[in-house]
C-alpha cells in the first residue's frame, strides 16, 4: 500500500496484510483479506495521535516489492 498524495514523509510501500500460502505445482488456491482502517494511519507527531490523510493511496497485490500482480486505486474524499 502506498500513499499518493502524503503530506508528511511516507515509505512509497508499506506491508499491511500478507499470508503464506503452500502450493503445489500447477495448484491455484483463492484467498481474501479485509485491510481496516488501521491500515491506512499513520503516527501524527504534532497532534499525538493516529491520522488517516484524505487522498489518494494504491494497494497492490504482490508476491515481493519488484513482483506486483495487480494494482487498485483507493480514494479517501
Amino acid at each position: 500500500m502506498g500513499d499518493i498524495e502524503s503530506t508528511i514523509l511516507r515509505p512509497p510501500k508499506e506491508l499491511k496484510a500478507f499470508t503464506k500460502i503452500y502450493l503445489k505445482p500447477g495448484e491455484t488456491k483463492e484467498y481474501s483479506f479485509t485491510l481496516g482502517k488501521e491500515a491506512f494511519q499513520f503516527w501524527d507527531e504534532l497532534h499525538h495521535e493516529w491520522n488517516i490523510e484524505k487522498g489518494k493511496f494504491i494497494i497492490s497485490i504482490a508476491t515481493s516489492s519488484r513482483q506486483i500482480h495487480a494494482q487498485e486505486w483507493l480514494d479517501f474524499r
